[in-house]
């Protein structure tokens, strides 16, 4: 082999693992963002103009809560990031009223707390997205990672909002 030749090898051997160690980087990239950047989003239902977003890990939770349009009392949903996708995990609630779960089924529990709430645990029930009508009278509010996020100041009242986890 000339030293021509030899040199010719050498820059392919080279080239070669540039490329590996490109691909792999690239693979460690798609990786990272597919499986830990994943956020919770706010937008618009009607334009889609995004409003907020939040990081939110697969295992994650957020809640929101609301005052019931017709038994004016507190209401808050607790929903859980599993498998890419929003799942409601429980309720809280203090009274009874149209929309509101009025028995448990197989594998929920309904706990009866010292204040009067009732809490339902254990729902486990798929919702992909959630819409809202940001509240007029009162408001809606995010709990996320320790914030407390008002909803009305957010996005505005009586505005049409998507959640949804990308």
């Amino acid at each position: 082999m000339s030293l021509f030749q030899a040199h010719v090898t050498v820059r392919l051997i080279l080239s070669f693992a540039r490329s590996r160690l490109l691909f792999f980087l690239v693979l460690i990239a798609s990786i990272f963002s597919l499986g830990f950047a994943r956020v919770l989003i706010i937008e618009d239902a009607v334009t889609a103009e995004e409003i907020a977003r939040f990081d939110l890990l697969e295992g994650g939770s957020f809640s929101i809560g609301f005052v019931h349009s017709v038994n004016q009392s507190p209401v808050e949903e607790t929903y859980e990031i599993s498998n890419g996708k929003i799942w409601l995990a429980s309720c809280l609630y203090y009274h009874f009223g149209a929309g509101v779960q009025t028995e448990v089924l197989p594998g929920q529990e309904w706990l009866t707390l010292p204040d009067g709430g009732m809490l339902i645990e254990n729902i486990r029930l798929e919702i992909g997205e959630l819409m809202y009508i940001v509240g007029t009278v009162s408001d809606h509010v995010l709990k996320i990672q320790e914030k407390t996020v008002s909803l009305r100041e957010l996005c505005g009242r009586n505005r049409k909002i998507l959640v949804r986890y990308q």
